[in-house]
């Protein structure tokens, strides 16, 4: 029988050492299947591009669909979870991931490449910190901080696991043919499912947390909300991080292997941009105990610059510096980009706001991975794109400089 998650009063008493068990399990499906998405597959993506004969920018169309999948699957994530409970929904993601694996291994067209990108958003969004948050709030009082632990723990599945997964697959890769690598891949999810269901609970007590969606206000008054003057500040703010973000996730290893490096180096410098993007998420925090947020911001986003300026001017002798300038950024702006929206969108409807920032976010890193491949195609190389990541940031820079200067007005 699954498990329902139904509206309940926030919890009182402590959660057992239980949870941390499932934590520890949710970390491990989100390195595998986030770390899969993010930094296993790319390693392939010269011998695919090869093999279909595509353009750059028809094969990158691929990251288009999956952000987008992504997006749109994490709306009715909160939904499914409700239907079918929590451990359900996890080993959807795990079978669609081992699914997508085992397509690549036998993927002829384009079409084929897209069906599978977007199936892959899907199992993304299984494990997505909306599905978690659903887990994490049924054992965790809002007032808590073992809960901002806990979900901290979980979310750096997603770096470790990149990590992780590039060194698998630049070692499996060396050893035999491409295609025969993803069957290998394919097996992984399936040794993690008895875990989910082994482990993965909500109290038995009865005194679970607080749901995550908020029942005040409707989507109505969101995004009334939502569209004031402020927010085409923010997201002329934050939009650029996950253009720039994805960007480099996406071609890092095309740029690398058009080097003629081998896979080996490509996977290291995957490896280092999530690592030090790990880093950076960790960092930001204890940033906070020094600077103001926006200080913080600033400096993250100084980094990114900073690496896309090496990028773009010095690329045949800087390109891992920049990598990791940009990987550190990227880490550290993310968990301030939701602390710099709750800064201006306070009240019930946050969570919702937030959602609303989810799928403009997932554009922007669409964005990013799609048109620097139309405009690698249009001039030949990376300088071009590169550069515009360089404007980009700078007006990201600038747009943050006005919105706390919005704010401090509205304040005084």
């Amino acid at each position: 029988m699954t498990e329902r998650l139904t509206e309940t009063a926030p919890a009182t008493a402590a959660p057992s050492r239980r949870v941390w068990l499932i934590v520890a399990v949710l970390f491990l499906c989100t390195m595998l299947v986030q770390g899969m998405a993010l930094g296993g597959i790319v390693l392939f993506d010269d011998r695919v591009l090869g093999a279909l004969g595509a353009s750059r920018s028809a094969f990158k169309f691929r990251d288009l669909v999956y952000m987008l999948a992504t997006s749109f699957s994490c709306l009715m994530m909160a939904w499914l979870t409700e239907k079918i409970g929590v451990r359900a929904v996890v080993t959807l993601g795990l079978v669609a991931l081992s699914a997508v694996l085992m397509g690549y291994s036998a993927v002829t067209s384009l079409g084929q490449l897209y069906a599978l990108q977007g199936l892959l958003g899907f199992a993304y969004a299984c494990v997505h910190v909306v599905v978690l948050m659903i887990v994490l709030s049924r054992w965790f009082a809002v007032d808590d901080p073992r809960r901002g632990i806990a979900v901290g723990i979980c979310v750096a599945g997603a770096s470790c696991g990149a990590v992780l997964m590039a060194q698998v697959a630049s070692a499996l890769i060396a050893q035999m043919p491409w295609r025969q690598v993803f069957p290998i891949l394919a097996a992984l999810p399936f040794a993690v499912v008895p875990f989910v269901w082994l482990v993965i609970r909500t109290p038995e007590d009865g005194s679970s947390g607080d749901w995550l969606i908020s029942r005040e206000g409707t989507f109505g008054f969101s995004f009334r909300l939502f569209w004031r003057r402020s927010t085409a500040i923010l997201m002329a703010a934050l939009v650029p991080v996950f253009y720039v973000s994805a960007c480099m996730a996406a071609h890092a290893v095309l740029m690398l292997r058009d080097k003629g490096l081998c896979t080996g180096v490509a996977a290291g410098a995957v490896s280092l941009i999530f690592s030090l993007g790990l880093v950076g998420k960790f960092g930001s925090g204890f940033l906070l105990l020094r600077l103001s947020l926006e200080r913080a911001w600033l400096l993250m986003m100084g980094c990114m610059l900073a690496g896309s300026l090496l990028l773009a001017v010095f690329p045949e002798q800087a390109y891992m510096p920049g990598l990791a300038l940009v990987g550190l950024g990227w880490g550290g702006c993310f968990p301030l980009a939701q602390l710099k929206i709750g800064a201006v969108y306070r009240g019930p409807a946050l969570a919702q706001v937030l959602g609303l920032f989810v799928v403009f976010e997932s554009f922007g890193s669409a964005a990013g991975a799609w048109l620097t491949a139309l405009m690698y195609d249009a001039f030949g190389g990376y300088g071009v794109p590169f550069t515009l990541n360089c404007l980009l940031l700078a007006g990201g820079i600038v747009a943050s400089i006005a919105e706390e200067r919005m704010r401090v007005r509205q304040r005084g």
